[in-house]
């Protein structure tokens, strides 16, 4: 049996999946990510799937462009919510990174170093992890509560 987050920003972040899947809404609620792109893995278990599809690189393969969601710190560090990231390819989460400590400094690169990340729905646990043109990533910062 599935146990519910008590992480309030995971709650906010991916709301409530069961009840929505429970009343056959296709997204969270109050959030509009689909359910079913959400991977829920234990922890210690290695994700095998790629969490966006592939073939949506750019046709000459030339750059990516991901957009960046920033929470909490990363947010405050990042002087904004969110913001569209462009780099080579092939194009990695620790590609983005780099890309967006060289864009902010080193106010957001102490923040970095001490966060999590999301791609799409699903947990980043090795960096050189693919990022395609159109995905999300998320910077999740530690935080306290719960």
């Amino acid at each position: 049996m599935a146990s519910r987050t008590r992480c309030p920003l995971l709650r906010y972040l991916c709301g409530d999946l069961r009840t929505a899947a429970g009343r056959g809404q296709r997204s969270a609620p109050g959030y509009g990510e689909a359910v079913a792109d959400v991977a829920v893995t234990q922890p210690g278990v290695p994700v095998t799937e790629s969490p966006s599809p592939a073939g949506d690189q750019c046709a000459d393969g030339s750059s990516v462009t991901v957009l960046v969601r920033y929470f909490a710190a990363a947010r405050a560090a990042a002087g904004s919510d969110e913001e569209p990231v462009t780099v080579e390819s092939p194009a990695t989460v620790a590609s983005v990174i780099d890309s967006i400590t060289a864009r902010h400094g080193d106010a957001l690169a102490r923040v970095l170093a001490r966060c999590s990340y999301l791609l799409g729905a699903t947990a980043v646990h090795e960096l050189s992890t693919p990022v395609r043109a159109g995905d999300q990533l998320d910077v999740l910062p530690p935080f306290a509560g719960g």
